[in-house]
């Protein structure tokens, strides 16, 4: 009886050491100075497996990542405020991220990771959108995210190959109907919006010239929407 109630409390000492490290490890996500000292003590007392030291270095290079968007933005902008706003999301998005941090094979995958964050506080996206953003991320390979910036721009189908394929499970792109006589991956496909997204705003978001493409192509598709209720005055000032 003494030995099983020994192993009971020893696992919820592990229950409870577990609990107190996702903790301040979300509140380090939030920038939170104490949970931040917390967790580095309760990491330096950890018995640390390969594993275990990859994770937190991956850790620690999406936290300074976003540390540096929060300086560079001003004390105005901050994770915390679109993310963690009361407990509820403090725990769904932190037990997100911790996840998304986890899944990430690379560090290329973390700096997609950063880059969507910093179109986050930009405003460029909202929560939706940027979860979207990490999930595809995450579940798509280095290779066939380089892939997707090169076809980026073609807004044409495009001949179907194994990275279009692998592009589709992860919803990048879409299969532009079915041709029968066409093996799975030689069909057509075309990109869809979230890849269109992930591009902007995660891949090619470092990438001046891509982003002046994305530029041009909002401004285009505002005058296509105005012009219908412009007057005729108005486009000829526009043309002149």
């Amino acid at each position: 009886m003494k030995e099983e109630l020994q192993n009971l409390a020893d696992e919820m000492d592990i229950k409870d050491n577990c609990t107190e490290l996702i903790d301040n490890a979300i509140g380090m996500l939030m920038m939170d100075p104490v949970a931040t000292k917390n967790l580095v003590t309760q990491i330096g007392k950890m018995p640390i497996l390969i594993r275990d030291a990859y994770y937190w270095n991956k850790f620690y290079m999406f936290v300074t990542g976003v540390r540096k968007i929060e300086d560079d933005l001003g004390k105005s902008v901050k994770l915390s405020s679109k993310l963690f706003d009361n407990p509820k999301n403090r725990e769904q998005n932190g037990m997100r991220l911790l996840g998304y941090v986890d899944k990430a094979d690379s560090e290329q995958k973390v700096n997609y990771y950063i880059n969507a964050t910093r179109s986050l506080l930009m405003g460029c996206i909202g929560n939706t959108d940027y979860f979207r953003i990490m999930k595809a991320v995450s579940e798509t390979l280095n290779e066939d995210l380089e892939y997707l910036a090169e076809i980026a721009e073609n807004t044409n189908i495009i001949r179907g190959n194994m990275q279009l394929l692998a592009l589709e499970r992860s919803g990048l792109v879409l299969q532009a109907g079915i041709d029968a006589n066409e093996s799975i991956e030689s069909q057509n496909y075309a990109i869809s919006n979230l890849g269109r997204m992930v591009d902007n705003y995660a891949i090619s978001l470092e990438d001046d010239e891509r982003q002046q493409y994305y530029k041009n192509e909002v401004e285009q598709h505002k005058l296509e929407v105005d012009l219908p209720t412009a007057t005729k005055q108005d486009i000829d000032k526009l043309f002149s």
